[in-house]
């Protein structure tokens, strides 16, 4: 993985033409326009359960089921034979 960070980071270099370095200078002058932070509660903030349908989990079921048999069986998530 590290290997292919590193290839990345070239690969990233190269594109961005003229960039040399991925390394930020912080001791050069600062934007002419800093944005404003606020500080926001998430604390009462809860995220919404919608689940699936019926009909839903039953296409998502035949989506896996198709895509099992195109694979010769050897899906990953299929439940192993007893």
């Amino acid at each position: 993985a590290l290997l292919d960070a590193g290839l990345l980071a070239e690969v990233y270099i190269r594109m961005t033409r003229g960039q040399s370095s991925l390394v930020i200078d912080s001791s050069g002058p600062s934007p002419q326009h800093e944005a404003d932070l606020i500080d926001v509660d998430l604390s009462r903030c809860a995220l919404a359960r919608v689940d699936a349908s019926a009909e839903d989990t039953a296409a998502h079921q035949a989506l896996l089921a198709d895509i099992d048999r195109a694979s010769g069986g050897r899906a990953v998530w299929a439940p192993l034979p007893h």
